[in-house]
């Protein structure tokens, strides 16, 4: 009996040695492709021939519902639909390599822009933002930063600085990435997509810069016409994204 007890506190001390999880709080404006790269990064760790995606059926629902609703929409050659305000959802990404034992697990929450900038400490209703996910940010193993080529609001810019100073004089000193969306829309203007971040968005990428530890990388989801992906050319983009996450 006593060595039966052993044995299960052995197989569940090497499952929890085994599993490594990492927390990354995602913050962007509305329309910035949050949703697109993300749904994009776990359609590349589902292809990727070295890696087996696992995903979490009895534990992560909702996370489960959104990857099911993205694949279909995906299926139809459509964009994932925009999170609702007032409503997150957290995913958990799920993944093996080929060959190893150990569970990778990258913890994520989806949430509408219009809510996720009310972390902005200059937002009328920053002290209601949840405080679930106010832990979530502190607890968080780095922090992925989205920015579209495409400026939307005149204000973007000083949302996403005032943010980024938040973060410093909070002294939450974790790896931060910046990720300029929809490069494709201006690469042919630049050599390549840090002098196009830093262009567009010149007082924060020289902020990053001087940060320890920070990348900056770009997205593209690839040919678009109207609202259908006609060619899908993320893969790439995908690829140094989830090399970064890796080295976190």
């Amino acid at each position: 009996m006593f060595e039966g007890f052993k044995n299960k506190i052995e197989k569940n001390l090497y499952k929890v040695i085994n599993n490594h999880e990492k927390k990354f709080f995602i913050f962007g404006l509305p329309k910035a492709g949050k949703s697109t790269v993300v749904s994009s990064l776990v359609r590349y760790i589902m292809n990727n021939k070295g890696l087996n995606f696992r995903r979490d059926p009895i534990k992560n629902k909702e996370g489960v519902a959104v990857f099911r609703e993205w694949n279909e929409r995906y299926s139809e050659k459509k964009f994932p639909l925009q999170t609702p305000k007032n409503e997150y959802a957290k995913l958990h990404i799920e993944y093996q390599h080929k060959g190893s034992e150990i569970l990778e697990r990258i913890l994520m929450y989806e949430i509408a822009g219009e809510d996720v900038i009310k972390m902005d400490p200059i937002h009328e209703n920053h002290t209601s933002f949840p405080i679930e996910l106010k832990k979530f940010l502190f607890q968080s193993d780095g922090i992925i930063i989205m920015a579209s080529s495409q400026s939307i609001q005149s204000k973007e810019e000083d949302i996403l600085q005032d943010f980024l100073e938040y973060l410093i004089r909070n002294k939450i000193n974790i790896p931060i990435c910046f990720i300029l969306t929809k490069y494709d829309l201006v690469k042919k203007n630049y050599s390549n997509h840090v002098e196009a971040s830093q262009d567009i968005y010149k007082n924060i990428i020289n902020l990053l810069l001087e940060y320890e530890e920070s990348e900056v990388l770009s997205f593209s989801i690839g040919i678009v016409e109207g609202n259908e992906i006609v060619k899908d050319e993320s893969e790439q983009y995908c690829s140094e994204i989830f090399n970064w996450i890796e080295k976190v």
